[in-house]
């Protein structure tokens, strides 16, 4: 008689039929999950700027985070019933920005954005803001003339600085009530309202008339992109001619020299060696005035007095070592700096107020692509040579530093008369 087999107490055997039903279970999962999967809608949330809001002037972000556990296909975004094109970006698995900048138009905005991801579901979410918020006034002063000056009759012009917080739309100088051709020049924003982030523009606008004597009521009107406007008067005298006046114009450069540096650039052959104003007088933080020429700085010393200020020592450095060489027949030699000056440029030095206008020599004669040059306490004299023939000017050092000054931050602008 044969043995049977007895089951050993607490094991257990699956049945092939068993292990198909947990087969059938996992695909029925996973069959299931694929298809909520795909028939979740995308889902938009973290809308901004948020419904129902009131955004300020200028830029203004929109942002939609939409969660889709499928890819975006599409993002359809409407302003005012009007498709734009916003960006598409991925942050994470499942959520995606969708994002628009525009300078609106100040009024109530509508807004709706439809996103379609890949297996074609919809979601779509529609709302409403209101753009501009509160206008901010234009700020305006007066950069030229200088207050309280009396400018000569004839040509003579104006130049308002303005600070906006948006693009310009319009801007009308007046004299008298009758407007002037203006011209609008945007300029390297420098105010307090730049450093904090807030956007903000800086204008120069200028026009140009011929005056009589007598006084000149200037007005200006000054309308940004979204509509704030600022208006602003001032009165301009004008003398009965120029030996009475206290300020006159150049219109090549629209600026004015004004008492006491008027009368020390007539003294002194300004045309030659001084040349026209490349910006507005203004005080230093010492309170020192300055004011920048195309050849030259001239400064109120502490006695009152106008003086030449040391821009060639200032550019070129302290005087480099005197040349081992000899000067050479007629030639001048300073004991001060141990240079001399010799020729043409000895000529120029001496026919246009030797050591008075251009201080001592820091330099000696050295080449430069056109010519040859030399260095002095206040200037530098350059020579073209043209064949046989030699030109001699002054470099405009004064102008170069002024442009240097106005990158770092506009010494005009303390000068301007402010609201």
């Amino acid at each position: 008689m044969s043995a049977r087999p007895v089951p050993v107490s607490g094991s257990r055997t699956f049945a092939p039929a068993s292990w198909a039903l947990v087969i059938i279970v996992l695909l029925l999962i996973g069959v299931l999950t694929y298809y909520l999967t795909l028939t979740t809608r995308p889902e938009i949330s973290s809308i901004s700027p948020a419904p129902n809001s009131s955004q300020a002037p200028g830029l203004v972000s929109v942002e939609v985070m939409v969660n889709s556990q499928r890819g975006i296909d599409s993002a359809t975004l409407t302003v005012d019933e009007e498709n734009v094109s916003p960006s598409i970006e991925q942050i994470e698995d499942s959520t995606w920005r969708v994002a628009y900048e525009e300078v609106f138009e100040r009024g109530d905005r509508q807004l709706s954005l439809q996103v379609i991801d890949e297996s074609g579901r919809a979601a779509e979410h529609t709302w409403s803001f209101a753009s501009g918020g509160d206008l901010i006034q234009p700020r305006l002063s007066l950069s030229a003339p200088p207050s309280d000056v009396r400018v000569e009759p004839g040509p003579n012009g104006v130049v308002v600085r303005a600070t906006t917080f948006a693009d310009i739309d319009e801007a009308t100088i007046t004299f008298d009530g009758e407007p002037a051709t203006s011209q609008i020049t945007q300029i390297e924003a420098a105010t307090e309202y730049a450093d904090e982030g807030v956007p903000v523009y800086e204008w120069e606008i200028r026009a140009e008339t011929r005056l009589e004597s007598g006084d000149t009521e200037v007005g200006i009107e000054v309308i940004d992109e979204f509509g704030a406007v600022a208006e602003r008067t001032w009165t301009m005298a004008v003398a009965v001619g120029s030996n009475t006046a206290s300020a006159r114009y150049f219109s090549q450069t629209h600026h004015y020299i004004a008492e006491p540096f008027l009368s020390f650039w007539d003294e002194n052959d300004g045309e030659t060696t001084i040349g026209p104003p490349v910006g507005p007088a203004f005080a230093e933080e010492n309170g020192a005035q300055q004011q920048y020429f195309r050849y030259a700085r001239l400064e109120l010393n502490d006695e009152g007095d106008v003086q030449r200020g040391l821009i060639g020592r200032e550019i070129f450095g302290d005087p480099e070592n005197p040349p081992d060489r000899s000067p050479g027949s007629g030639a001048r030699e300073f004991d001060a700096t141990g240079h001399y000056i010799i020729g043409t440029i000895q000529d120029f030095w001496d026919d246009n107020g030797g050591l008075n206008t251009f201080g001592y020599p820091i330099s000696q004669e050295f080449e430069t692509d056109t010519g040859y040059a030399q260095y002095f306490e206040r200037a530098l004299i350059e020579v073209i040579v043209l064949g046989s023939y030699e030109l001699v000017e002054i470099a405009p050092l004064g102008q170069q530093m002024y442009e240097s000054l106005r990158h770092e931050g506009d010494p005009a602008s303390q000068s301007a008369d402010d609201s």
